[in-house]
């Protein structure tokens, strides 16, 4: 990331006063910074402190962690985007997880708030992100991708590039696009070892590009499958974590030693079973990893 964005959510912290004198002791602290943008979420009721306590630091910029998706009217209790640029917010935290399971905020609404931020020129970071229990149940990428769908409903395509995107606890892009990529690098290790089944090829010393390609698919097809087995793939809502530790293992020193014609059968299966223990063992005793070769109902 070139240009690192750090958010600060003070949540319900720091009264006017409070604020104050904590904004001067951060900026004694930290000096203007041009490499990066700095983001601090007030309570509502301390925003017009903090923003007098920053007037001269133009680089740090400030939002609110809520908004109504409507610009005005009966709402009691609520912040109004426009009100909010106006009393100095230049961003507004969207879905919240705090605002989801605590208050019961729905993807609807969070959509609503999105486009209700981006026509009051507040620029929105949209939060998204899993339960625990959706997570253990491999609901990550389905979960993510709903809400942010939900998010961007109620906006044109031109104003996409205004939304920052918190992505909490992990990083999703790597879980939406997961299964394709095990898919696809176990479809690539597949077709090489079909190969060196029915093509019995010369040794690695009279042909050295065969051994490392093997191994690489062998990595490849361990990369792709160690982090389990997804049956939604096939239809079946479950995952298998450490049951991928297994095969992959298995898979990626059968693949390995497929580079070479010296090593007999029976002499590979009992190696590879050998070396699927050890790993084992590793992920679970010494890396004290938890061990699951049942589906997560």
């Amino acid at each position: 990331m070139k240009h690192p964005v750090f958010a600060a959510n003070w949540k319900m912290n720091h009264a006017p006063a409070d604020a104050k004198a904590f904004v001067r002791q951060f900026l004694a602290y930290f000096p203007r910074q041009q490499d990066r943008t700095v983001l601090i979420f007030p309570p509502a009721l301390t925003l017009h402190a903090v923003t007098d306590a920053l007037k001269d630091r133009p680089d740090i910029q400030l939002g609110v962690q809520n908004i109504h998706w409507e610009d005005k009217g009966a709402f009691t209790g609520e912040n109004s985007a426009p009100i909010a640029r106006a009393a100095g917010a230049r961003y507004v935290l969207v879905g919240h997880s705090e605002r989801r399971h605590v208050f019961g905020e729905t993807d609807e609404e969070t959509g609503k708030k999105t486009a209700a931020a981006v026509r009051a020129g507040l620029t929105p970071l949209v939060c998204v992100g899993e339960t625990l229990a959706q997570r253990n149940a491999g609901e990550t990428g389905s979960v993510v991708l709903r809400q942010l769908r939900a998010a961007l409903a109620h906006l044109g395509q031109a104003r996409f590039a205004r939304i920052f995107q918190e992505m909490e606890q992990h990083e999703v892009a790597e879980e939406i696009h997961e299964a394709v990529e095990r898919l696809s690098r176990t479809g690539i290790g597949a077709i090489v070892a079909l190969g060196g089944l029915f093509f019995d090829g010369p040794p690695i010393e009279a042909f050295a590009i065969r051994g490392p390609a093997y191994v690489l698919v062998a990595i490849l097809v361990f990369a792709g499958m160690i982090r389990g087995i997804d049956l939604r793939m096939i239809g079946i809502p479950y995952t298998i974590p450490s049951l991928g530790l297994v095969v992959s293992t298995f898979a990626a020193f059968i693949i390995s030693i497929m580079g070479s014609t010296e090593m007999k059968w029976v002499e590979s299966l009992i190696a590879a079973v050998a070396m699927t223990a050890f790993c084992i063992g590793l992920f679970v005793y010494l890396l004290q990893l938890p061990f699951q070769l049942w589906p997560a109902f």
